[in-house]
């Protein structure tokens, strides 16, 4: 194949993209295979041509970074959104060299005994973390959004999460 002289042009109006990075992103060419294909055929680019190789080897670039930190996020075990229960049983696992099941048992006895600390005592100091501490919500007027009336809320006994120093200090 034959390229001439307008084909940066010829394409873009092909595929009604104006800008040559999204021709580039539409066509999905590698910047280096594309240099190799001009190279056989002895193609001497115009502005055009020199210009959609540029956008492809930024786009290359773009791509090979977003690929590295999707990898280091990935290999850390770590999401975009925060870690999920299993991340944190995973990294948790894979860290202290015990078995998943066995770190999910730790979680879910921590859980359990916070529960009954809490009931009994009143709060229950998870040490580097912080402490949860039961408080009592007090009675309070409040409106219903569809109405607009006055009512009445109840007071209510709920668990707060207090964090520790070491915890703000490490955060900030």
């Amino acid at each position: 194949m034959k390229l001439g002289k307008n084909t940066i042009q010829t394409l873009e109006t092909i595929f009604s993209v104006e800008d040559p990075i999204e021709l580039a992103q539409v066509l999905d060419f590698d910047a280096d295979e594309f240099k190799a294909f001009i190279e056989e055929e002895n193609i001497a680019p115009d502005e055009g041509l020199k210009t959609f190789i540029e956008a492809l080897q930024e786009k290359k670039k773009i791509t090979e970074e977003s690929s590295q930190t999707k990898a280091a996020v990935a290999s850390a075990g770590f999401s975009r959104r925060g870690l999920t229960q299993t991340e944190i049983i995973n990294q948790l696992s894979s860290a202290a060299g015990i078995r998943r099941a066995d770190v999910k048992e730790i979680f879910n006895s921590l859980a359990s005994l916070a529960a009954l600390e809490i009931r009994k005592n009143g709060e229950f100091t998870l040490p580097g973390f912080g402490k949860l501490v039961r408080t009592t919500r007090k009675n309070r007027e409040g409106r219903n959004p569809a109405t607009g009336e006055l009512i009445k809320i109840p007071s209510k006994t709920t668990v707060k999460f207090r964090l520790g120093k070491a915890m703000k200090d490490a955060v900030e």
